[in-house]
């Protein structure tokens, strides 16, 4: 009778994991997102170090200071409802 009870739309949950260092060069890091329709997957493999830098600086800052970065959860949702409506005009 155990057991994990089946998903619904209504009980979506998330887990995330990050790491700040690692000693592979060059240096790599991605994003693995589980969909009910797939795997989306995003690299920066191809990415200049120098890119990566000045994300892990604003990443420390933004947590060090607590003050939000222009690009934070905010801006996210705002493209996504963008996406959104732009495949809503397509179809």
């Amino acid at each position: 009778m155990g057991g994990t009870p089946p998903r619904s739309p209504e009980r979506a949950s998330s887990e995330v994991s990050l790491t700040g260092t690692s000693p592979i060069e060059p240096a790599r890091a991605g994003v693995e997102i589980h969909t009910s329709e797939g795997l989306l997957e995003a690299t920066t493999v191809g990415v200049s170090g120098s890119v990566i830098t000045t994300i892990v600086d604003e990443f420390v800052a933004t947590v060090r200071t607590r003050n939000p970065h222009p690009l934070d959860i905010r801006r996210g949702l705002h493209l996504q409802r963008l996406l959104h409506a732009v495949a809503d005009d397509l179809t």
